[in-house]
């Protein structure tokens, strides 16, 4: 797969999950929102860093 069309499905999966929060907020929001069920940004836990050598 070439870059090109790892970037394509990249923007194509965004485009889906865009649509999902729009189906589920009933067209009020693109995003996920603590309406929504998500945590508030703030209050969510910071990101993890990958290790390389876990499966």
């Amino acid at each position: 797969m070439g870059f090109r069309r790892a970037l394509d499905v990249c923007c194509i999966i965004s485009r889906l999950a865009h649509a999902r929060w729009m189906l589920l907020s009933g067209g009020s929001s693109p995003v996920g929102t603590p309406e929504l069920g998500l945590p508030e940004s703030k209050s969510a836990p910071p990101g993890q860093r990958a290790d390389s050598y876990l499966p």
